[in-house]
């Protein structure tokens, strides 16, 4: 049970970081079936000795160990963290998601410093302009990169930034679902509109003052998918 969460954990940090572009060029596999790193003209720089590397972002890579504990390693063949944790994001915006057995979601800087929650968290999503989606009890808001906590932990779902705008839901107390968007500072750019789901996966990219992928099908006519713009108003 525990692994399967663990593996779960690590598959929602890799899905997550949809702008991550994986760079696995340096690491070549022995004959041992083991990684190691090269540096820029092929040379060896360390030898096999991690049971996967799952290649470079921003010059760091997530490297795992013979007993399945990751750490991160510099381009440059030393390590930021050494394979002491459960899981491990891909680093993103300087930061990276940390996840261990039994203990509350953090962060590593690239500098190998922890970056740490002031508030009880249960799960966190990666860092997006410079915010981080949390949540708490199926509740959730958005807090910075110094574990400070701007919008408060009380939506019942939401998604990262895009343009500073993100997409929050409420829900009544029938259970019914309301969609809407939020600034940086909390404040709602309309009232929010009765939806029965997201198409898709729920992601929002703003582009040119509308929203490129966010679907909506209304409760009231299923099946009746349409976009909106920031404003909230029906462009398609």
């Amino acid at each position: 049970m525990i692994k399967h969460f663990l593996i779960g954990c690590w598959l929602f940090l890799l899905s997550s970081a949809t702008q991550a572009q994986y760079d696995t060029s340096r690491c070549f596999l022995d004959n041992n079936g083991l990684y190691g790193l090269t540096d820029s003209a092929g040379h060896v720089l360390l030898k096999g000795q991690f049971k996967y590397c799952f290649g470079f972002v921003d010059d760091v890579a997530v490297v795992t160990s013979a007993v399945n504990k990751r750490g991160l390693l510099h381009r440059n063949g030393y390590f930021i963290a050494n394979m002491k944790f459960d899981g491990i994001g891909p680093m993103q915006e300087g930061f990276c998601q940390i996840i261990n057995r039994g203990q509350a979601p953090f962060f590593l800087r690239r500098d190998g410093k922890e970056l740490h929650f002031s508030f009880p968290v249960d799960r966190c999503s990666n860092v997006q302009e410079g915010s981080i989606v949390v949540r708490k009890n199926n509740k959730a808001g958005f807090a910075d990169t110094t574990g400070r906590l701007f919008i408060p932990i009380q939506y019942d779902d939401a998604s990262p930034f895009s343009a500073g705008i993100a997409l929050v839901k409420r829900l009544n107390n029938r259970q019914e679902a309301y969609w809407g968007f939020i600034d940086r500072n909390g404040k709602e750019l309309f009232p929010f509109i009765r939806c029965a789901r997201i198409k898709g996966d729920g992601a929002v990219f703003i582009k040119n003052g509308s929203v490129e992928v966010w679907l909506k099908e209304t409760a009231s006519a299923p099946g009746d998918v349409y976009r909106i713009n920031i404003k909230g108003e029906r462009i398609q």
